[in-house]
């Protein structure tokens, strides 16, 4: 259960989770694909709630195999957790909202602010860069 943290992403519009990796926490035994439909029933919405993703692995034979998964907004996983109505389904819950908290603490805000107002000043020193070496060129 420890490893779910670990399992959550900071994407660009908030906390991502695999479907996979929630439902292996969760120890569900049904089918991954159609416990994954059972819970899109609950009024889920693609590209919404959940962005389906086509994944390549490598089978035990090193052949590769087409597997599909579900990247969830925390939002969403947390719904799961608790349709679940067992002691792993709630831990999950916790985990995500603490998860949450901590994505949230304003250092975290800050730092992740401060990354993307440094790559966008990089971006505009290139550019000007760029520019200004056109100009020097139209000037001969």
């Amino acid at each position: 259960m420890n490893n779910l943290v670990d399992a959550i992403v900071n994407g660009d519009d908030g906390l991502k989770i695999s479907g996979r990796r929630l439902y292996s926490f969760l120890e569900i035994k049904t089918q991954y694909s159609l416990w994954f439909k059972r819970m899109c029933k609950y009024g889920f919405v693609e590209n919404s709630d959940f962005i389906t993703v086509d994944l390549e692995k490598e089978t035990t034979q090193g052949n590769s195999t087409i597997y599909r998964d579900h990247i969830m907004a925390i939002d969403m996983a947390k719904e799961i957790a608790m349709i679940q109505r067992n002691e792993n389904g709630k831990k999950i819950r916790l985990s995500l909202i603490e998860a949450e908290k901590e994505n949230n603490d304003p250092e975290n805000v800050m730092a992740r602010a401060l990354l993307i107002a440094s790559s966008k000043v990089n971006s505009y020193k290139g550019l000007i860069q760029e520019q200004y070496s056109n100009f020097l060129k139209e000037e001969d």
